[in-house]
């Protein structure tokens, strides 16, 4: 099988706009975000429960695998509307280059985070 036929899942990648603060700054826009829907693979990695001070939050580590064209950023969002699940990139995309012949980028590798509660 084909790494283009393991990528079975439908995702949009949801990345923010960018607006200037009073101060000058930039900042993440995310009431004008840019919407790019893929193919990906997505599997869930560990499954966590946090109930420190009265919180009963549960908290899931996923990790998505991408084509290599791609553009994707740290503090993105993936929407997977297959599981009604919204998830935040985790921390830089990591390349994954072809083995052999001219090394070229062929997938990426990224963590995903998801928090309920």
């Amino acid at each position: 099988m084909s790494f283009a036929g393991m990528l079975v899942h439908t995702v949009t990648i949801v990345s923010p706009g960018a607006m200037i603060d009073r101060y000058g700054d930039t900042l993440a826009d995310w009431d004008n975000p840019t919407n790019t829907t893929t193919r990906a693979w997505i599997y869930q990695r560990t499954s966590d429960e946090d109930h420190a001070g009265g919180r009963d939050a549960h908290i899931e580590t996923w990790r998505a695998f991408l084509p290599g064209d791609v553009d994707v950023s740290a503090g993105d969002r993936i929407n997977w509307p297959l599981r009604s699940l919204v998830f935040e990139v985790d921390g830089p995309p990591r390349a994954s280059f072809r083995p052999a012949g001219v090394p070229d980028l062929h997938h990426l590798e990224v963590d995903l985070r998801h928090v309920a509660g």
